[in-house]
C-alpha cells in the first residue's frame, strides 16, 4: 500500500467546505467525495477512513493539531505574533472581549473536531464490516483515538459541547465530554489487547494498513492520562500513565506531500508566529535554566532577523509530532503524586529535571544534574510542574489548559496575567444554526 497517495487521497476526500461548520447541521457530506456507502461497506474503506482521520487531524493550517498548536500558544503567552495583519492571532494573543465568535481559529478548532468527530462515528458504527475480531478490534482502537482526540481538543477550548452530531444538539459540560472519551480510550484499549493475546500477527498485518508512526496500544492509554489528569481524576490518570511504555514512540508522521504543518505555516519563516522568547514567554520566576538542554532543542539555536526561532519537533516539512511524550506521563505521575505522596512526586519530578537526551525515547532531556531544589511543599511542587511542562511539552498544545488547571493567573489577574482567557467564545457558526448554544463564557 502506498500510504503517502493514499493518506492524501483520504484527507481530500473528506475535505468539506468551511462554510459547513456548524455540528447543527445533520449531515456532514462532501458531493464530490467517495460515498459514504463506498466507503464503509469494506474492510479496506474503514482502514482507508483511519487515513483520512489522521490527514485530517494532523495536516494542514486548518487541522486541529495546527490550530491547537496556535490558539493554546497564543492565549497562554507561550507564541507571539509577527506580523499585525495577521489580526485573529493578534486578537487570541490579546485576548478578552478581543476574541471575538467569528474568529477563524476557533472556528476552524470547532469545525474540524466536529469533522473528525463524525469521520469517527462512520467508523465505530461499522465496526461489524470487519467480521475478523482481531481486525475489528484494531479499526476500533483508531476510531476510538481519533474520536477521543475531537472531544478532547474542543474541551481544551470550550465549557461546553454537544458530544453528538445532529440538529439542535445539547451542549454538555466539557467534563462530560472528557469521561465519554476516557471511557472510548479505555474499552478500545481492552479490546486491543485482547486481540494481541489472541492472535499479534493478525493484529499487526491490521496495523500494517494504516500509515505507520502511532504505538496505538500506548497512546489509547497515554490519551486515558492525559484526560483524566484534564479532569483531576489522579487515581485513574495515575494508573494509566503508569502503564505507558516510556520506551516507545508514538507520533505523527510527515513527507514532501503531508508536510508538518507547524513547519510549513510558522517556523519555516518569521511572517506569522514564533516561541514568545528564549524563556519560552514564562515569567521571571519560571523561567528555564539557561543550561536546560531542552532549550537549543525546542528553540533555534540558528534563530536570527530572517530565522524563526521555533525548533523541536518542527524544524522541517517532514519532521515527526509526537502523539504524547515520556515526560509528559511522567509529570501526569508527578502531579497526581503531589497530592499524597510529596516524596514520590518529587522523584517523578526529578525523572525528568534529571533525564539526559540519549534516555528519552525522542531525544528531549533537561540534563540538570541538580534535580528539583524548591521547598518540599504541594503548592511549590505543583508550581515546578507547571514549570517542567511548559518546557518539556513546547509547541504541544497543552498550556492553556495547564495554565488554568494548575491555578496560573488567569484573565482577572489584577498583575502578572498569564493567560488571556479561560475558554473561548462558542463559535458564531454553531450560533446562528443551533438554538441550544449557550452564551459566551465572560472570559
Amino acid at each position: 500500500m502506498n500510504f503517502k497517495i493514499k493518506f492524501c487521497l483520504l484527507g481530500s476526500a473528506f475535505a468539506i467546505s468551511m462554510l459547513h461548520t456548524s455540528c447543527s447541521i445533520k449531515e456532514y457530506t462532501d458531493p464530490s467525495s467517495i460515498s459514504d456507502k463506498n466507503v464503509i461497506s469494506t474492510v479496506d474503506g474503514l482502514f482507508g477512513l483511519c487515513n483520512g482521520m489522521q490527514y485530517r487531524f494532523t495536516v494542514g493550517r486548518q487541522s486541529p493539531l495546527y490550530q491547537g498548536f496556535s490558539a493554546s500558544g497564543l492565549s497562554s503567552g507561550e507564541l507571539r505574533v509577527l506580523n499585525l495583519g495577521n489580526t485573529d492571532e493578534v486578537n487570541l494573543s490579546t485576548g478578552g472581549v478581543s476574541v471575538v465568535p467569528s474568529n477563524s481559529i476557533i472556528t476552524g478548532l470547532w469545525t474540524q473536531s466536529y469533522l473528525l468527530l463524525n469521520e469517527s462515528n462512520r467508523l465505530l458504527d461499522n465496526l461489524a464490516v470487519a467480521t475478523n475480531s482481531n481486525t475489528r478490534a484494531v479499526l476500533q482502537g483508531y476510531g476510538s483515538m481519533y474520536k477521543a482526540l475531537a472531544l478532547g481538543t474542543l474541551a481544551t477550548y470550550f465549557e461546553k459541547l454537544p458530544v453528538t452530531i445532529g440538529k439542535n444538539q445539547v451542549f454538555v459540560t466539557r467534563n462530560e465530554a472528557l469521561v465519554n472519551a476516557v471511557a472510548l480510550l479505555s474499552s478500545a484499549e481492552a479490546a486491543f489487547v485482547a486481540a494481541t493475546a489472541a492472535s499479534a500477527s493478525e493484529v499487526a498485518a491490521a496495523v500494517a494498513k494504516v500509515a505507520p508512526g502511532i504505538d496505538l496500544k500506548n497512546s489509547l492509554i497515554a490519551l486515558q492520562a492525559r484526560y483524566n489528569i484534564m479532569l483531576k481524576d489522579y487515581t485513574k490518570a495515575l494508573a494509566a500513565a503508569n502503564k505507558v511504555d516510556l520506551t516507545k514512540k508514538s507520533g505523527f508522521r510527515y513527507d514532501a506531500v503531508n508536510v508538518n504543518p507547524i513547519f510549513f505555516v510558522t517556523y519555516s519563516n518569521r511572517n506569522v508566529v514564533e516561541p514568545t522568547n528564549k524563556a519560552l514567554g514564562l515569567p521571571a520566576n519560571l523561567a528555564p535554566d539557561t543550561l536546560d538542554k531542552r532549550l537549543p532543542f525546542y528553540l533555534n539555536p540558528a534563530a536570527s532577523g530572517t530565522v524563526n526561532l521555533g525548533f523541536g519537533f518542527a524544524r522541517s516539512n517532514a519532521s515527526e509530532i509526537p502523539v504524547y511524550l515520556p515526560g509528559e506521563m511522567r509529570l501526569i505521575k508527578a502531579e497526581c503524586l503531589a497530592q499524597t505522596d510529596l516524596t514520590a512526586a518529587t522523584t517523578e519530578l526529578n525523572g525528568v529535571i534529571k533525564k539526559k537526551a540519549a534516555d528519552d525515547a525522542w531525544a528531549v532531556g533537561a540534563d540538570l544534574a541538580g534535580g528539583y531544589t524548591g521547598a518540599a511543599t504541594k503548592d511549590a511542587i505543583l508550581e515546578e510542574i507547571y514549570r517542567q511542562r511548559c518546557i518539556e511539552l513546547c509547541n504541544a498544545g497543552l498550556r492553556l489548559e495547564d495554565s488554568r488547571r494548575l491555578g496560573r493567573p488567569g484573565p482577572d489577574a489584577v498583575s502578572g496575567k498569564e493567560r488571556g482567557r479561560d475558554f473561548m467564545p462558542y463559535p458564531q457558526t454553531e450560533r446562528d444554526n443551533n438554538s441550544n448554544t449557550p452564551p459566551d463564557p465572560a472570559k
